[in-house]
């Protein structure tokens, strides 16, 4: 099983989690999940749906080529590190449905095995 499913809520591994507290991670609401397979019918349990809490608005606006909240240009993204707050895991506020994983946790990640995430450069996705 993935340690990571992208839904309305997004849903992490047990695993995922612990990982990720541990290299400095704090902002993780978490709640029980029963996650069924109605292919083999098993039911796991280490699983957890997880509110990622506080938007953080990382993108200088006025520098950005697109000025809606909704559209930003990820060319013209700049992310202002000095509005993170030290977070080291968040959500873009300017597009909410991008997590934005600092270097740090990437690394940290990739050292425990987390070979299923995929990361990439704000410059090469359409957020």
């Amino acid at each position: 099983m993935p340690s990571y499913f992208r839904a309305s809520a997004p849903i992490f591994s047990d695993e995922l989690i612990a990982a990720l507290q541990e290299c400095g991670v704090e902002n993780l609401e978490t709640y029980n999940l029963d996650l069924f397979d109605p292919d083999n019918g098993q039911t796991y349990t280490n699983y957890k749906v997880v509110n990622i809490v506080g938007l953080i608005a990382a993108a200088d606006m006025q520098q950005s080529d697109e000025p809606s909240l909704n559209e930003v240009d990820t060319d013209s993204l700049i992310n202002g590190t000095s509005k993170t707050g030290g977070r080291y895991f968040f959500r873009l506020a300017e597009s909410t449905n991008t997590l934005i994983v600092h270097e740090k946790v990437k690394q940290h990640l990739l050292a425990k095995g987390f070979t299923d995430l995929a990361f990439y450069e704000p410059s090469k996705v359409a957020l």
